[in-house]
């Protein structure tokens, strides 16, 4: 008697579809971001700037886009390359005008019924922002006015909030709104680093504190915007507004197009490699299963004894 198990012929339409969705997404975010790579380029194609700045910028940024992609993993619940990949690329669907593609992409990747989902993606979206309020609040408060310092406790009054979410049912975990929480301040400090660095490739900088501040507070702005993609226009705009005299204003408009350009150039970098990874581990996988069965993956069947 032969007995098909759940890799069998009847699993292969669905192993196809999984498949080709991926391939499909990946091509569609890779163009995406190739394209707002090279609008950033053409913006900035008249800047003249310091190699040796940016060469720094790029590190910094992407160790803030990795620790945004890190949070999500504690929030999400799952540690692998995998559900990396598919945040990283769900994120270039943000430049789609409407601004739900991204989280609508992530949440099909998270465990659970569609309220855990939903709860899921909009902790991620609250808790980023808070992260960047707060890290913003901080550094204007020091380069600017001790007032923005009320923007500090924005992640604590945000978790506060979901706590209470939690026991009515809300699925996200205290402890992983706590780490989470930590993960994404740590991004926005390099995210604030790599702001300043790319600034300072373009121009002097009077005041660093207001320039790291602004370049948070013109992110959660550029989010806040639904009908920008991506934030474009918007967050280049508040940046050069809340720099003010930390720079002459000429270059502030030039610094928010060089920080557009490296920090979608380190998303860039962190989705090719792991888009190629994905896939080369994927070949890799079908070719052994070939070896094994003779057959194309999914179309091997198990023989047992009658």
């Amino acid at each position: 008697m032969m007995v098909t198990g759940p890799a069998g012929p009847a699993a292969l339409p669905r192993r196809l579809w999984r498949v080709w969705g991926q391939r499909l997404g990946s091509v569609v975010s890779v163009g995406l971001l190739t394209y707002v790579v090279w609008r950033a380029a053409q913006s900035a194609h008249d800047i003249r700037f310091q190699l040796v700045a940016i060469a720094a910028a790029v590190p910094v940024a992407l160790v803030s886009w990795l620790a945004q992609g890190a949070a999500w993993l504690v929030l999400s619940g799952r540690f692998t390359s995998g559900q990396l990949t598919t945040w990283s690329q769900s994120q270039a669907l943000r430049y789609i005008p409407g601004a739900v593609w991204g989280p609508l992409a992530r949440a099909t990747s998270v465990p659970g019924g569609n309220v855990t989902r939903f709860a899921t993606v909009a902790t991620e979206q609250g808790m980023c922002l808070a992260a960047a309020v707060a890290v913003g609040g901080v550094e204007l408060a020091v380069g600017e006015s001790a007032w923005f310092a009320l923007c500090v406790p924005a992640p604590l009054v945000l978790g506060f909030v979901l706590s209470r979410f939690r026991k009515a049912g809300h699925p996200v975990r205290p402890r992983q709104l706590v780490r989470s929480g930590a993960i994404y301040v740590v991004g926005f400090v390099a995210y604030s680093g790599a702001i300043v660095l790319a600034q300072a490739a373009v121009g002097p900088i009077a005041n660093v504190w207001r320039v790291a501040g602004a370049g948070c507070f013109a992110w959660a702005l550029g989010v806040v915007i639904v009908f920008a993609p991506g934030g474009a226009g918007v967050r280049e705009a508040a940046y050069a507004a809340l720099v003010g005299r930390a720079v002459p204003s000429s270059l502030g408009v030039a610094g928010a197009l060089v920080a557009r350009l490296v920090l979608t150039a380190a998303e860039m970098t962190v989705l090719l490699v792991l888009v190629a990874r994905l896939h080369l581990r994927r070949g890799t996988g079908s070719a052994a299963s070939r070896d094994a069965t003779g057959a194309p993956p999914g179309d091997a069947e198990a023989a047992a004894p009658a």
